[in-house]
């Protein structure tokens, strides 16, 4: 089945949210939160509200279901997946550090760029050599001086 739906403006979106029983009392605050997050984005935050109607089949909003409630559960969940990054972020460099700080004392500062320490090389080798990519686009202060300060190996201690 080809797509051939047309595209519809913001105005027109309002008009088909209101018609599926979405209460929108300021059209300007529909328009406003559409211009940001797109008609389609909305619609994963909006299921919670909606029933198919077992006559027709059709979606509509339950009853009393405003736009508000809608805007309200997509900021709850984009504060919601920050709070979890943000402690996902702090786990995460646990684990790096502790990692680094175990090679470093039980293997040297390099460890990480021998394959013996890794049981997969090709990937160990595919690393690498991403690490060396990517080393090679930073342009920061502290990797310059490292660079000056020590010719071999070509990235820094672990």
């Amino acid at each position: 089945m080809k797509f051939q739906n047309p595209a519809t403006s913001i105005h027109q979106q309002i008009e088909i949210m209101k018609k599926r029983g979405l209460v929108i009392d300021d059209d300007n605050y529909a328009e406003h939160y559409l211009n940001f997050i797109s008609y389609y984005q909305l619609q994963a935050y909006w299921k919670p509200f909606t029933e198919t109607t077992e006559i027709s089949g059709a979606t509509e909003f339950k009853d009393g279901t405003t736009i508000e409630d809608v805007i309200k559960l997509y900021f709850f969940d984009r504060e919601l997946r920050l709070v979890v990054l943000d402690a996902i972020e702090l786990v995460e460099v646990a684990l790096r550090t502790n990692w680094a700080n175990y090679m470093a004392i039980k293997y040297g500062p390099n460890s990480y760029l021998k394959k013996e320490h890794f049981s997969n090389f090709k990937r160990h080798e595919n690393v690498v050599a991403e690490l060396e990519e990517q080393f090679d686009k930073i342009k920061d202060e502290i990797k310059l001086n490292k660079r000056h300060e020590y010719s071999s190996p070509n990235l820094p201690p672990v």
